[in-house]
């Protein structure tokens, strides 16, 4: 347990900086209400946390840093040569020359220890340990380098410590004698040295680690959201994240494996390939070890990525077919496995339908391997249903479920019913497709060529006309669908992902792993098949937290139509499952409530206080 620590001239500090745990006795109101955050042990009373908190610069990492670079020389110095160079930086202006220290009070087993050292960029310079077994302050060893080279001057021993002269003499200006006699299997240098390499520690080590892993991912701190499912996965638990879109799901997994020691796997399950090649591209430029296992590659590449991989560790990203390939699950059984991240979970549910039947064997692979890894599934939209459902098909029962509230602010829904039905008498009435035409025509005069716009259609037969009558009217569009060749497809990606096209007409194909910030408009010109599909739809807006607008066009019609698509997709327990999902779309379309509170309720949220910005309560407010 530590008590406090205090630093001078590392990296940008300075003059001393103290990190005290002790509680202050201040009797004000403010401080009492504060009373949960303290414990006693012994005759103290200390705090649970403490936070460290200042402008840009004032030195925040620096502290971390300080505290892991010392805690790496108790580690490793006695593996240090005589042309070793310790791994900090004094402070640059007034340090260089001066000797930077390093204290340290904690409790072990009961008992209070002080520890500190000096040293410069070559050498230690001074060290002490001391400890308080009767509450009285004793020397355990205290080295002064600055006395000459008799180690007779240089050290002052009790006699806590077997044979301390054997292990001074074997202790040079590069090493720590603590670090050195806990090699040489002294009992109270073992005991500290293994206070810092164990669990007493981990806070510190942790500290450093996350710091230096989000360094890597070029992240500056956690997002609140994540902070309580990264806790979790930390401590080793399996979880259920339900996160919105942009939410930041996948730093749930690429941080702890940055964090991993060597030769430790994380394996990805995603079931796109443009996803995995994303993800994978961005990490490799930032020097992570990544690469995906895919259908792409020949076999003599699929067999080097996967020894690589196994052998060596990293991030490994696959579709949950590969699995069914016996090399891949063989040696992923002889791998340093430590955890599995299963991303958009949510068809978990619907693998035993038509979704990828490979996604439901997901489980009974996690359940042949020879130590059990730490399992993460990860979706934007899951019931408490789905929730069960994956729970059971990936064996993890008492996984721990983190769900973020899916209510974004900045999204403004709005839904509107285009039946031509309500054409007046004596008029011609138009063709349902074009009045469905001239309405999203409307919605985008609106947009200001800002950022983009995805304008889902239920058909491939509806994306190609709407895509041709938006062509003709010169818009910058793009289309996608699952009948385009892989090559059109991903060029038509890669055009709006650059703004080259920044309205992309497409099927639901289109969707899954974008990543697109910017999106300030997502038209929807027709009924999606599910409430979970058009939440997963819209959440495509607005990443970037700005407002942005999500537009449902529907008819009566689109109801019927999508009952019949549905009637004929899998068996009648699946299609009573999907029928569910779509009725509770057409409940959705069909209130006179806030759309957000029908949403929160379907997902089985409780439903927060009106959006009033929403179409309905817009209405009602007027």
């Amino acid at each position: 347990m530590i008590l406090e620590i205090r630093l001078s001239n590392f990296f940008s500090i300075k003059d001393e900086v103290v990190l005290d745990m002790q509680a202050a006795s201040i009797q004000t109101k403010k401080a009492k209400e504060l009373e949960e955050n303290t414990f006693v042990c012994g005759d103290e009373r200390l705090l649970k946390t403490v936070a460290i908190y200042g402008a840009n610069a004032s030195g925040k990492s620096s502290l971390i840093k300080a505290i892991r670079a010392c805690v790496g020389m108790i580690f490793s110095s006695h593996n240090y040569n005589e042309n070793t160079i310790f791994a900090f930086t004094p402070f640059k202006f007034g340090g260089i020359g001066k000797p930077s220290t390093f204290f340290i009070r904690f409790l072990l087993e009961g008992i209070e220890y002080e520890y500190s050292f000096e040293l410069n960029k070559v050498e230690i310079l001074k060290e002490a340990l001391y400890y308080y077994p009767n509450g009285r302050r004793s020397l355990v060893f205290s080295r002064d380098e600055t006395k000459g080279p008799d180690k007779k001057n240089i050290y002052e021993f009790r006699s806590v410590i077997r044979r301390p002269m054997d292990v001074a003499a074997n202790t040079s200006k590069k090493t720590l004698f603590v670090s050195r006699a806990s090699q040489m299997d002294r009992d109270t240098a073992k005991d500290v040295f293994r206070y810092f390499n164990e669990e007493k520690y981990m806070v510190l080590k942790n500290a450093y680690n996350l710091y230096d892993g989000l360094q890597k991912l070029g992240i500056t701190n956690l997002r609140q959201q994540q902070e309580a499912p990264m806790q979790a996965i930390f401590d080793g638990k399996d979880a259920i994240v339900l996160m919105p879109t942009a939410g930041g799901k996948s730093l749930l997994y690429q941080l702890p494996a940055v964090m991993d020691d060597t030769g430790k796997l994380t394996l990805v399950i995603s079931p796109l390939k443009a996803l995995q090649l994303d993800q994978v591209d961005a990490l490799r430029s930032k020097g992570i070890r990544a690469a995906v296992l895919n259908s792409d590659l020949s076999a003599a590449e699929h067999s080097s990525v996967l020894e690589d991989m196994t052998r060596r560790g990293g991030l490994l990203y696959l579709a949950p077919e590969q699995l069914q390939n016996m090399a891949v699950a063989d040696a992923l059984r002889t791998a340093n496995l430590t955890r599995i991240a299963v991303d958009e979970a949510h068809t978990l549910p619907q693998a035993k339908d038509d979704f990828r039947k490979a996604y439901g064997k997901v489980g009974s692979f996690i359940h042949s391997l020879p130590h059990r890894p730490q399992v993460i599934a990860l979706t934007a939209t899951a019931t408490r249903n789905d929730v069960s459902r994956i729970r059971k098909s990936l064996g993890i029962p008492n996984a721990e479920r983190f769900r973020t509230p899916l209510r974004r602010d900045n999204l403004h829904l709005c839904i509107k019913n285009i039946d031509n039905s309500k054409i007046r008498k004596g008029k011609r009435k138009p063709s349902t497709e074009n009045v469905l035409f001239q309405s999203v025509e409307r919605e985008l005069s609106k947009w200001d060529e800002d950022g983009a716009v995805i304008i889902y259609c239920p058909t491939v037969k509806l994306v190609k006309r709407l895509c041709k009558w938006l062509k003709a009217r010169d818009y910058p569009v793009g289309k996608y669908h699952g009948k385009m060749k892989h090559a059109k497809r991903k060029a038509a990606q890669q055009a709006f992902m650059r703004g080259k096209k920044p309205i992309m007409v497409a099927t639901n194909a289109f969707g899954l792993g974008i990543d697109k910030p910017d999106v300030r408009l997502v038209i929807h010109a027709g009924l999606p098949l599910s409430m979970d599909g058009y939440v997963q739809e819209i959440g495509r807006a607005g990443r970037d937290g700005k407002k942005s607008r999500c537009v449902l066009f529907f008819t009566k019609a689109d109801f019927e139509r999508n009952k019949r698509i549905l009637s004929h997709s899998g068996g009648n327990k699946a299609i009573r499952r999907k029928l569910k999902r779509l009725n509770a779309l057409h409940g959705l379309v069909d209130s006179k409530k806030c759309l957000w509170r029908v949403i929160e309720k379907y997902f089985g949220e409780k439903p927060q206080k009106k959006c009033e910005k929403c179409c309905r309560c817009r209405q009602k407010s007027v």
